[in-house]
């Protein structure tokens, strides 16, 4: 299922939209609308429940899928996947993380069309806004937490 949402930017219509969909079925993109400009995905959420083979099958699926476009993807490390059970948003379901990465340069060892622009640690983030934040960063580190990386192809 997915909602057409165009509304209006400075430089005219841009379309926006909102997809319900496998982020592993190709058939998602098809639904698009596609022009001469690039496409931005935004997978919040989504590639830490995936395998390293799903993370590869997918992003091949993005740039196979259009020209040109910007991911912007949250990423667990590996200590977050080997300690999922614990995660306070999964530890009362049945989900766990299957995949983390060190670095988003994995993306780009998965797919190299993509180029990693920016990569942000929460960590790196919280530590400008409160104490536990700082404390957090100082000891814990940079990749110890989710990440927020955007790549383009």
């Amino acid at each position: 299922m997915s909602k057409y949402d165009p509304f209006l930017s400075q430089e005219g219509v841009v379309a926006r939209t909102i997809m319900f969909a496998d982020a592993l079925d190709g058939a998602w993109t098809a639904a698009l609308l596609r022009d001469r400009s690039a496409s931005i995905v935004v997978m919040e959420g989504v590639l830490e429940y995936f395998t390293k083979d799903q993370t590869a099958a997918c992003l091949h699926m993005l740039c196979d899928s259009f020209e040109h476009g910007y991911l912007v993807a949250e990423m667990n490390s590996m200590f977050i996947v080997k300690h999922s059970k614990q995660h306070d948003a999964i530890k009362n379901t049945n989900a766990t993380f299957k995949w983390g990465t060190e670095s988003g340069a994995e993306f780009v060892e998965l797919e190299p069309r993509m180029e990693l622009l920016s990569e942000r640690s929460y960590n790196e983030e919280m530590r400008k806004h409160t104490l536990r934040g700082r404390l957090f960063a100082t000891t814990v580190g940079k990749n110890v937490n989710n990440r927020i990386a955007v790549f383009r192809w």
